[in-house]
């Protein structure tokens, strides 16, 4: 039941749909806002300060050295970090690393004091901060990634990394104040102080959420090399690591170098006091439009577009705005002013999509990866990365410094033309090494999950036999070797003749006869001569070998005497070697040789024995037709023996005989024979897909049977079938068109690549990506409707045992229109990506974020989005709230009363499944809810029993009258449950049939 809300919790709810937030997330997300803010608000202060104070001591010219130095620094606070994890629990070290950032501000704050350490004391705090960034940085990602799952953090992270624009705004506006008023030493106790704060509010942090967290160092810290994803980290893992690393060092290079360029521009063109100013206002600004673009647009914009997309955004606008500024900077344009206004608007630009789109997404690419692995792994790039890019930067700034000095080029503009092309070709390798990530990013989140549904290429059914043949080679007894050459007549029919011809005259007799029988599929003439061997080995001692191997010998070889087989035809030969010898004769033989054939199959099909009324039967599937033995088939289908019964239904099919096609589709009704009934008509082909298409689609037809007319249709597996099938998805509702879809998807199973080629084209000429398209809108309109069937009868209070199994019904129903969907997404997108996002959707919470993530970086339909709302955990309101928001040309909810929903349902019900519709009828009637005449009357007619026994309830209580006329029409309803029913109600209104 759905409680009612009250004023604060709408507006609430409204507030976290502005910023794209979750209730359920909004306190997590609340506390490490606040704990990164308070540390990043202390950085910046002192950030601002040593700016202006490093300048005005060193200049621009010695930021390489800052950059260089920081690197080592940071890979030593890397090593650290690793070491930490080694030791204590990682929500230990997320805390002691958050102190650490803090208490060297110490000492700086003593040595600023100390005129003998001012130059050291400004250098080394420089050296710090720019050190300590990445880990300020590193340790909120760490901790969003704990505390988040996949789809989670892409909401969540927006408003925590907006925590530094926030810093920024209150930094920047007030650090200019605060060193006039209480000068820089008490800002720096101030920084500490907020510092703290952020380091207490992470501690209080990680033990509220102690879950998230694991308690054990060991599991997060284990050294990579003893780990037992090593191997894995060697292949893909290992590749998208790498490709990660590359990533987030292009990232800071990039940040470096243009820092330093922007810096290098404000000490040409400002004084040290006039530079603190404008970088106060300049971060302030800075901070409000970031801060407005991370709480109402940057998660919007991730979910609509996508992680790479939006990664993408940085370095095309870098390099647009790099190739304009170069271009303005030349005399005939501005000048060297172009190049000062440039970089100004190039700074503002990387850092605001930085801290909006890149920051948020930096948690999230290594959501891929195993969570046993993930922080030690993030703690290795994201320690190193940063470091390593920082000496990168600073080792290249102070190379071309000095070649510039060397060679005489130590005028300002063409160093400054040269270091921001440079940054233009950074940003292209940015744009393509994105690319390749996105795709190995997709990739690990489908290994995540397996490979998901599996296909056989060509070089997998090689390898596969080739290990057979060994594997039967090492069998020491027959059922292994019957396994063996079973599997290896599926995998590579042609070819097995090539391995157990070689062996044949080893075999045991059973074995021989399977060998033989898998031969037979495919005769070659270049094995007669070891067929020839067996006949001469096996004659009087195996007749059923010999009459395979005397079959085999006739089908390869030509120019044979037909009159040699005579002898074969005598009463004592055995009925399978008598069988085989008429059979060839009916198919080689002249007309007298015909006749006598015939007559020895006349004797054998009316003779006592059942062998030799089997194996007379078998003999007939070589006749060219049947007329004249037609009078013994009726019989035959009747016969006591079960082997007689299955052997004349794969007579008809051999023989094409068409008169008796109906008795093969009533032998797929009992168990005895369905298999026989399935050879016989999968043998038959093409013939056959009319007859099947139609009772497939007939729905007064047993659901089993209907099934099985599908599932032959895929054994056939010709190009006809698969039209057939393909074309029966558009008319086929419900169940049945969950049957086709499963059909179609199993050939892609088993054929695999050889075959996809053939069902891509088969659907684009049937049914087109509109048509496919359609069918997913008419699964998504379902789902829709069924949601909100839950919400209406909810909120109406409906209760009662029968709403009880409504509400399992329709729960039920969109489980199947969930399926379907799933199904046809497989047609329209990579089979084995959309199975293994279908494995994660049935998992937790976490699971079911990564099923969400594939299918967002999988699918490229206009439908997706919904798709992406209808399949999520959440409330079924709120899917419907979002659904109408975001797909209103899909499905618009309007809420209805319980009893109008229902109508609603019941105008459905050719969408519905049985169940569903009788439980419609059961809460109509018991709460005495009038239905449209229309629905009732059609489902009076409904091909299942119980549903027309729903309906004659709800009528003889809704309108009793009406009931009088309607059952004398169903007293010879073939359901005898409706049957009782009706002549109990006969009985209560006294009615006379």
């Amino acid at each position: 039941m759905i409680s009612p809300v009250s004023p604060f919790q709408g507006i609430q709810q409204r507030m976290l749909d502005l910023i794209n937030l979750r209730p359920e997330e909004q306190e997590r997300t609340l506390l490490l806002f606040s704990a990164y803010t308070a540390t990043t608000m202390g950085i910046l202060w002192l950030d601002v300060s040593s700016a202006a104070l490093f300048l005005g001591q060193y200049g621009a010219a010695n930021l390489p050295w800052i950059y260089i130095l920081s690197g080592v620094v940071g890979l030593g606070l890397s090593a650290i970090y690793s070491w930490l994890q080694r030791l204590l629990p990682l929500r230990r070290v997320l805390v002691l690393i958050a102190l650490l950032m803090a208490l060297p501000i110490i000492p700086c704050r003593w040595g600023l004091s100390q005129p003998d350490f001012v130059a050291m004391t400004i250098f080394g705090l420089r050296l710090w901060i720019e050190a300590v960034y990445s880990f300020n940085d590193l340790n909120v990602s760490v901790t969003a990634n704990q505390l988040f799952n996949i789809r989670e953090i892409k909401r969540a992270f927006p408003i925590i990394s907006s925590g530094a624009q926030i810093a920024d705004m209150i930094s920047g506006f007030s650090v200019y104040l605060l060193l006039r008023v209480i000068g820089l030493a008490n800002v720096m106790l101030l920084a500490l102080g907020v510092m703290l704060v952020g380091a207490a509010l992470l501690y209080y942090l990680t033990h509220s959420y102690e879950h998230a967290f694991p308690d054990s160092p060991r599991h997060q810290a284990e050294d990579l090399e003893h780990h037992p994803l090593r191997p894995r980290l060697q292949g893909s893992i290992g590749a998208y690591v790498g490709l990660l690393f590359s990533f987030f060092v292009l990232s800071q290079v990039l940040l470096f170098s243009t820092e330093f360029q922007f810096f290098n521009q404000l000490e040409l063109s400002m004084e040290v006091n006039q530079i603190a100013t404008f970088l106060g206002i300049f971060s302030g600004l800075l901070g409000l439009v970031e801060l407005f673009s991370q709480w109402f647009s940057a998660s919007r914009l991730i979910e609509k577009e996508g992680v790479f997309n939006a990664a993408l955004l940085l370095p095309l606008a870098v390099v647009t705005l790099g190739l304009l500024t170069l271009m303005a900077s030349f005399p005939f344009f501005l000048g060297g002013s172009a190049l000062f206004m440039g970089l100004i608007c190039l700074k503002f630009v990387d850092e605001w999509l930085r801290y909006t789109l890149v920051t948020t997404i930096r948690p999230v690419l290594f959501q891929p990866i195993a969570s046993q692995i993930r922080a030690t792994i993030q703690s290795l790039v994201g320690g190193i990365a940063e470091p390593l890019a920082l000496g990168m930067t600073g080792a290249v700034i102070l190379a071309v410094l000095q070649f510039g000095r060397g060679s005489g080029l130590t005028i300002p503009l063409p160093l400054a033309r040269f270091f921001l092309l440079g940054t233009v070709l950074l940003a292209l390798v940015w744009v393509g090494l994105t690319r390749q990530l996105r795709s190995r990013y997709l990739d690990l989140l489908v290994q995540g999950e397996g490979q998901g549904l599996a296909s056989v290429s060509d070089a997998d059914r090689r390898a596969m036999g080739q290990t057979l043949t060994e594997a039967m080679a090492r069998a020491q007894t027959v059922r292994d070797q019957q396994y063996c050459i079973e599997l290896l007549s599926h995998i590579a029919p042609t070819e097995v003749a090539e391995v157990l011809a070689p062996r044949l005259s080893s075999l045991a007799p059973p074995l021989q006869r399977q060998a033989l029988e898998a031969m037979l599929a495919h005769p070659q003439p270049k094995f007669a001569a070891a067929i020839r061997a067996l006949k001469q080995q096996t004659q009087g001692q195996h007749p059923a070998v010999f009459a395979l191997a005397l079959r085999y010998l006739w089908l390869v070889e030509d120019s044979q005497d037909v009159r040699e087989l005579i002898p074969y035809l005598q009463p004592r030969v055995d009925a399978a070697v008598r069988g085989t010898a008429a059979a060839l004769m009916l198919r080689f033989g002249e007309r007298q040789e015909r006749v006598l054939a015939m007559a020895t199959l006349r004797k054998m099909l009316v003779h006592d024995q059942e062998r030799e009324r089997v194996m007379g039967c078998r003999a007939l599937t070589d006749a060219t037709y049947m007329e004249s033995l037609s009078i013994y088939i009726d019989k035959l289908l009747q016969d006591p023996s079960l082997p007689v019964r299955r052997a004349i239904l794969g007579a008809i099919a051999a023989t094409q005989y068409s008169r008796y096609y109906p008795a093969l589709f009533q032998a797929l009704r009992y168990k005895s024979t369905r298999s026989a009934a399935r050879r016989a008509l999968v043998s038959l082909g093409d013939e056959v897909l009319p007859l099947l298409q139609t009772l497939g689609l007939d729905s007064f037809q047993p659901h089993s049977g209907r099934q099985q007319a599908w599932q032959l249709m895929g054994e056939i597996g010709s190009l006809a079938a698969l039209e057939t099938l393909v074309r029966s998805l558009a008319p086929a509702w419900g169940s049945d068109r969950q049957r086709i879809l499963a059909v179609v998807l199993k050939i892609y199973q088993e054929t695999g690549v050889r075959r996809s080629p053939l069902i891509d084209t088969v659907l684009d000429r049937e049914l087109g990506r509109s048509g496919l398209e359609q069918l997913i809108h008419s699964e998504l309109t379902l789902l829709a409707e069924l949601l909100a069937a839950q919400v209406d009868l909810q909120t109406g209070l409906v209760a009662g045992l029968e709403a009880d199994l409504l509400a399992r019904a329709v729960e039920g129903a969109k489980s199947d229109a969930t399926n379907r969907l799933l199904m046809v997404l497989r047609l329209v997108s990579p089979v084995e990506t959309i199975q293994a996002a279908q494995g994660y959707l049935t998992g937790s919470a976490s699971r079911l974020a990564r099923g969400l993530e594939i299918l967002d970086h999988t699918l490229t339909i206009a439908s997706k989005k919904a798709i992406l709302i209808l399949l999520d955990r959440r409330p079924a309101e709120e899917k419907l709230r979002y659904l109408s928001l975001t797909s209103p040309n899909l499905y618009q909810y309007c809420p209805l009363s319980p009893r109008d929903r229902l109508r609603r349902l019941l105008d459905l019900r050719h969408l519905l499944c049985d169940w569903t519709l009788a439980c419609c009828f059961h809460v109509a009637r018991a709460n005495h809810w009038s239905l449209a005449s229309e629905p009732t009357l059609a489902l009076l007619n409904h091909p299942t029993g119980f549903v027309r026994e729903a309906v004659l309830s709800y009528v003889a209580t809704a309108s009793p009258r009406a009931l009088q006329s309607i059952l004398p029409l169903m007293q010879a309803d073939p359901n005898p449950l409706v049957v009782a029913q009706v002549n109990h109600l006969m009985a209560t209104y006294n009615l006379k049939g």
